[in-house]
C-alpha cells in the first residue's frame, strides 16, 4: 500500500499588512503659515497642484503651487495678492472645486486680516472662477470671525455645491447656496455651543443624504435648506472643555464609508491638545458605536482616511504637529523638550490597529491625493505650522 505524506497547510484570517515606503523631495522652502491648504489639478496638467493661502496669521496672497513628478521645487502661482476689496487673505482651512460646473477648478479665497492679528473680525468669502488664463472673483457672503473649516457638498440635491463653514471665535455653522450662475446667498448661520475646529460631510445614518459632522456634534440632514436642521451629539468630549484657553475644542473631523455599508462613520482628532485619543464612530441601530483607533497622541492636527496601499482597505494618517507638542509640554511646567513627533499610519485588522511610524519629525495638516499621475496615493508633509519646508512624500508602491 502506498503510503502518501500527510502535508497540514495552515490559512491566517489576518491580512498580510503592507509596510508603505515614501521617498521625500522638497516642495518649497517658502511656506510662510500655509495652514489653509487643499489639492487639486488646477490647471488641467494631469499633475495635482497645492493650493494654498499665505500667512494665516497676518494675511497674504491667494495661489497654488504647481506640481510636478521630476522631485524639483513647485513653482509658486498667485492667483490674486489681495481680494477684490483690496484686502489680504487668511484662512485656516481652504477648498476647490468645479463650482459652475464648467469642467475646470475653481478656487475660495478667504478675505480676513489674520487669526493672530484679529481673529474675531468678520471674514469675506470669494470664489474665484476660472475661465482660460484668468481668474473672476464672486463674493459668496460674510462669516462672523475666522474661517476654521470649509467644505463644498451639494446639501439639497439641486446639483450645486453649497458652501460649508466653520468659524472660530464666533461658534458659527454657515451655510451659502447659490442663487444664479455666479450668485451665492446664505441659507442660514447656526450658533453652536463651543463650536470652534473639525468639520465634514458625510451620509453618516445611510439615508442618501449628506450630513454635517463637527466638532463631535452632528446635524442629520433633513431633505432642504429651509426645513430646521437639528444638532446632535456624537461625542460630548470634543467639545465640553470650558477653559479659557484658544486651543479648547479643536478638532479634525473626517467622515470616509470605510466598511462599504453605505453609511460613513466618522473619525475624530484634538489638534492642539495632548491626552485625546484618535476615534472611529459608527451609526448603528440609532445609537454611536464608539473605537478606538489610537489611545492617545498630542496635537493631531493631521487626520486623513485613505486607501494608501491600494489594497480596497482605508488607512488613518495622523500625527503630532511638532512645534505646537513641544509648547504644551512648556505650558505644563516640563523644562525637557520632547524629540519625538510621530507621523502615523494606522491599519485595522482581525487583531486591533497596527502603526507604521513614517517619520518622527512631526506633521501639520498632511494633504494626501494622486499628486503625480502614477495612480497611487502620495503625501503633502509639513513638520509644524510654523515651519518653512513643505516637502513631498511620493508613494513607492510597486
Amino acid at each position: 500500500m502506498l503510503t502518501l505524506p500527510i502535508v497540514m497547510v495552515f490559512f491566517s484570517s489576518e491580512p498580510v499588512i503592507k509596510q508603505a515606503t515614501f521617498s521625500s523631495s522638497l516642495i518649497s522652502n517658502e511656506a510662510n503659515l500655509w495652514w489653509a491648504r487643499a489639492i487639486a489639478d488646477v490647471d488641467g496638467d494631469g499633475i495635482m497642484d497645492v493650493v494654498l493661502q499665505d500667512n494665516n496669521g497676518a494675511g497674504g496672497w491667494l495661489g497654488y503651487l504647481r506640481g510636478n513628478a521630476e522631485g524639483k521645487p513647485w513653482e509658486k502661482v498667485i492667483v490674486a495678492e489681495e481680494s477684490p476689496n483690496g484686502k489680504k487673505f487668511a484662512a485656516g482651512d481652504l477648498v476647490d472645486g468645479d463650482i459652475d460646473g464648467d469642467g475646470d477648478t475653481d478656487l475660495i479665497g478667504v478675505q480676513h486680516p489674520g487669526e493672530w492679528t484679529e481673529a474675531g473680525a468678520e471674514a469675506i468669502i470669494f470664489w474665484y472662477e476660472q475661465s482660460g488664463n484668468k481668474w473672476e472673483p464672486h463674493k459668496v457672503g460674510t462669516i462672523p470671525s475666522a474661517l476654521k473649516d470649509i467644505a463644498l457638498s451639494d446639501l439639497n440635491g439641486d446639483g450645486s455645491p453649497e458652501i460649508i463653514t466653520v468659524t472660530y471665535n464666533a461658534e458659527t455653522l454657515s451655510v451659502f447656496s447659490r442663487s444664479c450662475d455666479n450668485a451665492f446667498e446664505k441659507a442660514w448661520d447656526l450658533k453652536i455651543d463651543n463650536l470652534h475646529e473639525g468639520m465634514d460631510i458625510g451620509d453618516v445614518n445611510g439615508d442618501g443624504l449628506p450630513d454635517i459632522a463637527a466638532n463631535g456634534y452632528w446635524l442629520p440632514n433633513p431633505g432642504s435648506l429651509t426645513d430646521p436642521w437639528e444638532v446632535k451629539t456624537i461625542d460630548e468630549r470634543w467639545y465640553n472643555e470650558e477653559e479659557e484657553h484658544w486651543s479648547r475644542n479643536a478638532t479634525k473631523v473626517v467622515c470616509r464609508d470605510v466598511d462599504a455599508d453605505g453609511m460613513s462613520e466618522v473619525f475624530i482628532s484634538h489638534s492642539e491638545k495632548a491626552g485625546y485619543p484618535v476615534m472611529k464612530y459608527d451609526w448603528q441601530n440609532n445609537k454611536w458605536m464608539e473605537e478606538v483607533v489610537l489611545g492617545s497622541l498630542s496635537a493631531a492636527h493631521s487626520l486623513i482616511v485613505t486607501d494608501l496601499d491600494l489594497d480596497g482597505a482605508f488607512e488613518v494618517l495622523t500625527g503630532v504637529n511638532k512645534n505646537r507638542a513641544i509648547d504644551i509640554e512648556k505650558e505644563v511646567g516640563k523644562t525637557e523638550v520632547p524629540t519625538d513627533f510621530p507621523v502615523l499610519i494606522l491599519k485595522k485588522s482581525n487583531s486591533g490597529w497596527s502603526q507604521q511610524k513614517i517619520s518622527s519629525e512631526g506633521v501639520y495638516n498632511l494633504l494626501a491625493g494622486e499628486l503625480e499621475g502614477d495612480g497611487d496615493i502620495d503625501l503633502v508633509r509639513w513638520t509644524s505650522h510654523s515651519e518653512s519646508d513643505m516637502w513631498l512624500l511620493r508613494n513607492e508602491l510597486k
